[in-house]
């Protein structure tokens, strides 16, 4: 995992995992106008999706994993992994370096559809926007080879299978010359790959208001009142419709939890459980305690109000 130093500098660099995205060989849902802003904007720090997370609780076996079968010694310690390009844009930040040796070892967790895109283990037939990430690495680097070690769950648990990718002058020419035009063309110039210039809502959303400030806001943002009016309306009327045709199901399923289709797909009912945390039980048998366990949180609603 990154340091929180290393986190802020993300956002003066183009990182080896930014250059896929930009390229667009990304599989991911993260667009060039997200790497932009991340660049551009204080913006809070993601959740983690889960199939991340999952990856990451792996990135440090599978690392030990790949490093035994090549009889290497590797050192993942946050300091030592975070590198800069002299004189540009460029940085990575690597998994593992391999100790003695201008090589190092990538991480990774895939599964379903994504893990049918890796091919043969020991060569480099891993997914074309791997390849730029650690084409990017070696780069930054100076590095001649990089391991990319593949977790992927199966019927017997976990599969373990290892790659090489060696260096290629010709893709990192490549990534190089795209990565340099598309810093000065959007991150230098302040001018987002989307081209409308509003920002996403994740971005609107970190900025830090002046409580209580008014602003007289421009004559069409009528119009875009009046629409979000009209889109929250339809959004009842849907809901109230898919409620109606679950009933519809429900009622035909009876008592049964599982209800076939002749088009052979199923219905299913099922009961679901969830512990929670019962905090009303919580203050009133140990007030005491409660106030040293209760955390605030805030948001912000958007409203539109009648004069």
């Amino acid at each position: 995992m990154i340091t929180e130093a290393q986190r802020q500098n993300r956002s003066k660099y183009l990182g080896s995992s930014d250059t896929p995205v930009i390229m667009n060989l990304s599989p991911f849902k993260k667009t060039a106008d997200d790497i932009y802003w991340s660049k551009v904007a204080e913006l809070p720090d993601d959740d983690t999706p889960d199939y991340m997370s999952v990856g990451n609780w792996l990135e440090g076996p599978i690392l030990e994993w790949a490093a035994g079968e090549l009889g290497v010694k590797i050192t993942t310690m946050p300091k030592y992994l975070f590198h800069v390009k002299d004189g540009g844009v460029f940085a990575a930040n690597h998994d593992s370096l391999i100790i003695g040796k201008n090589e190092s070892i990538e991480g990774k967790y895939a599964n379903g559809e994504m893990a049918q895109t890796y091919g043969e283990p020991f060569t480099d037939q891993v997914p074309d926007y791997i390849i730029v990430q650690v084409q990017h690495q070696m780069y930054v680097s100076d590095l001649t080879k990089v391991y990319v070690a593949l977790a992927t769950p199966s019927y017997y648990g976990i599969d373990r299978r290892l790659y090489v990718v060696p260096r290629d002058e010709q893709i990192i020419e490549t990534i190089v010359d795209y990565g340099q035009k598309w810093w000065e063309k959007h991150v230098l110039t302040k001018t987002p790959p989307n081209g409308d210039g509003i920002p996403p809502i994740y971005v609107l959303k970190a900025i830090e208001r002046r409580s209580g400030a008014q602003i007289r806001l421009p004559d069409e943002a009528v119009n875009w009142a009046n629409r979000r009016i009209e889109l929250k309306e339809q959004i009842k009327t849907l809901t109230a419709e898919v409620e109606a045709e679950d009933a519809k199901l429900i009622h035909a399923l009876g008592d049964a939890e599982i209800g076939l289709l002749s088009d052979k797909r199923k219905v299913t009912y099922q009961q679901y459980v969830s512990n929670q945390f019962d905090t009303k039980r919580f203050k009133l048998e140990h007030p005491e305690l409660a106030p040293d366990y209760t955390s605030k949180s805030s948001y912000r609603t958007l409203y539109i109000k009648k004069k």
